[in-house]
């Protein structure tokens, strides 16, 4: 009697939806968590390619319709709902059930009220139960507080934002990991012709402006650094360099803390709107120093980013920023408190004078390492196998 060769049992990858609709054009702090992300995960899946294996299961990213960006080597699943809309509490669930999903990451405070699969949610601050508007705190403690408590598993980026939540929560710290920003590869050529057309496109100087990466929302505290920037050049025989900020020309009631001074009349400030990534990094590259007057930040990347491109740094002292910028000497970074009008224009005079250093090489280094892409994509690698049962 012959015997029936078995049957193949066809191996299902379990799916996991990761959200980024938030992802666009100009990057933000959010949409560029979610880029650094994707990218951590393909090079981990390369370096399982290169062995002969793969990643035990398949990140599918849902993204906007118009997003002109992939996430090669992954699926994009466009979706319509835009970001924080209330279609997305009807769209998502209905995406995760066609796809098939086994786990979804809302790598941001987007929530659903019940996912139909187990959720991880990253949690990157608590800003707007402070800053926010009404409608935000009251999304907050409603929609993304039982959103988080349900949720698998939960991940922040800071040790000051694990501490946050956990109070936010009642729930032990230990039950919140964390993962932290990507620093990318920072390398910019500053003789690069490319680099000078981009100065030469928003008529800057190399060596001759001060930065300061931003958007308009209160926490980002940018009305009391416009302010100390004006008093700063009154205090200047000769023109200031001037401040670039990565934002639009704000109002003059939103720029200034005394409504009679309209935004017209502050020289030299430069207001660039939002950068590509490029550009940005550019721009602070060639500044004379980064100012980062944050009242409240959950990480604070960009004064990271000037570290390791060697600009002068200086930015408030708050808990997140000493968390991230530990590896700095004290020569290296001006702290200010971030409510100190004048602490500001003393950063200010001195950037201008380089009497801040850059950071030196071996500080560089250790930022890198520490902030290194593939410990992004090992961090999240381990989560996700854990929470879909997967073991090496």
């Amino acid at each position: 009697m012959s015997k029936t060769a078995p049957k193949e049992v066809l191996q299902i990858v379990p799916k996991i939806i990761i959200d980024a609709r938030m992802v666009g054009d100009i990057p933000h702090g959010i949409s560029r968590y979610v880029t650094h992300l994707a990218t951590s995960l393909a090079n981990l899946h390369s370096t399982y390619q290169q062995s002969g294996q793969a990643l035990p299961y398949e990140p599918l990213f849902l993204v906007s319709p118009h997003l002109k960006q992939s996430f090669t080597p992954f699926r994009s699943v466009p979706i319509h709902a835009p970001f924080l809309s209330p279609k997305e509490l009807i769209e998502i669930p209905r995406t995760l059930k066609s796809q098939k999903a086994s786990l979804y990451h809302s790598p941001s405070f987007s929530s659903l009220w019940n996912p139909p699969c187990p959720s991880i949610v990253t949690i990157h601050d608590l800003n707007h139960l402070t800053y926010g508007s009404r409608m935000k705190k009251i999304y907050y403690q409603t929609l993304l507080k039982k959103f988080a408590k349900n949720a698998k598993a939960l991940i922040t980026v800071s040790k000051f934002s694990q501490w946050e939540i956990s109070n936010w929560l009642q729930i032990p710290p230990e039950k919140i990991q964390i993962v932290s920003n990507v620093i990318q590869d920072p390398l910019i050529d500053r003789d690069n012709s490319t680099g000078h057309r981009i100065l030469e496109k928003y008529q800057l100087k190399s060596g001759q402006y001060f930065f300061c990466v931003s958007n308009p929302k209160p926490h980002k505290n940018l009305p009391l650094l416009i302010q100390a920037y004006e008093a700063f050049q009154a205090n200047q025989k000769t023109p200031a360099w001037p401040l670039a900020i990565t934002v639009h020309k704000m109002a003059p009631q939103a720029e200034h803390r005394s409504k009679s001074i309209p935004a017209h009349s502050i020289p030299h400030l430069h207001y660039l709107g939002g950068l590509p990534e490029y550009e940005n990094r550019v721009l602070m590259a060639h500044a004379a120093g980064l100012l980062f007057p944050s009242l409240y930040e959950g990480f604070g990347l960009p004064p990271l980013e000037a570290a390791v491109l060697g600009t002068p740094i200086a930015a408030s002292r708050i808990p997140p920023h000493e968390e991230a910028l530990i590896d700095l000497d004290p020569s290296e970074v001006l702290w200010v408190d971030p409510n100190d009008l004048q602490g500001w224009v003393n950063a200010f005079r001195q950037l201008s004078e380089s009497k801040i250093a850059p950071t030196s090489r071996e500080n560089r280094l250790k930022i890198l390492d520490r902030y290194h892409s593939k410990r992004m994509g090992q961090s999240m690698d381990q989560i996700y196998r854990d929470m879909l049962g997967l073991h090496p």
